[in-house]
This record gives C-alpha cells, structure tokens and sequence, in this order.
C-alpha cells in the first residue's frame, strides 16, 4: 500500500513550520528536509544577541561614566572642549522655566529637562 504525502497546507501550523524544504528522490516519493535545531539555535541567538561579547562601540550599553569618558576623550581628539552641565531650572514669576545665561546649542536661552551643553573649539 502506497501513502499519499500530506500537503504542507495540510498540516498543523507547528509542523509545517518545522520543514524547511521537500525534495522528489529517485523513486518519486516526497522526502521533507527539517530544518536544523542547531543551526536555527546559532541563528537566534545571533539575532537576539545572546552569548555575544559586548560591543564596546555601540554607546546605548555603555554606562554614563564609560559615555562621559569616550565623549571627553573623542573632544581631545577632535582638539575641541565639552563642557556638559545638568541642573534644574528656576521657575520665573509666571510659574514658566526662567531663561538660562550663556550661549547653548540649538535653543534661544533654555534647554529641556535642565540640561546644557557648550562646545568650544580650542
């Protein structure tokens, strides 16, 4: 007695995601190739960076010390002075945040959420 093959449409999604691809031998009968659990473990692990060393150049997993030493480091470089200042803004009469002195990057007396950043060139 001879088997008919199932569809891949057939079977439960589960399955069906398990095949990676089917081929016709020499008899004519339909051989399904699984996909490799090793192979596809390597594969996730890659994409969702797991058990890799950590990237000392991506600076969102850097801490803010390592970040304030790299930037100060990049200006030396660079032959340019960082000057970052965080402090609170002082409320004006109004209850609005009052202006700021000094000359900051990108805004006409304040910046958001009290912080400031200077760059000189030496």
């Amino acid at each position: 007695m001879r088997e008919r093959p199932r569809l891949l449409t057939e079977l439960p999604p589960e399955l069906a995601a398990m095949v990676e691809d089917v081929t016709i031998d020499r008899k004519g009968r339909a051989v399904p190739k699984l996909y490799n659990k090793l192979q596809a473990s390597k594969e996730l692990r890659a994409m969702l960076d797991i058990g890799r060393p950590s990237d000392k150049t991506d600076v969102s997993r850097l801490s803010d010390a390592e970040l304030l030493a790299q930037l100060a480091d990049q200006a030396k470089q660079l032959g340019i002075e960082i000057d970052l200042n965080y402090r609170f803004l002082k409320r004006d009469e109004t209850g609005g945040p009052a202006r700021t002195s000094g000359p900051l990057l990108g805004h006409s007396g304040h910046e958001p959420h009290g912080t400031t950043g200077r760059i000189s060139r030496k």
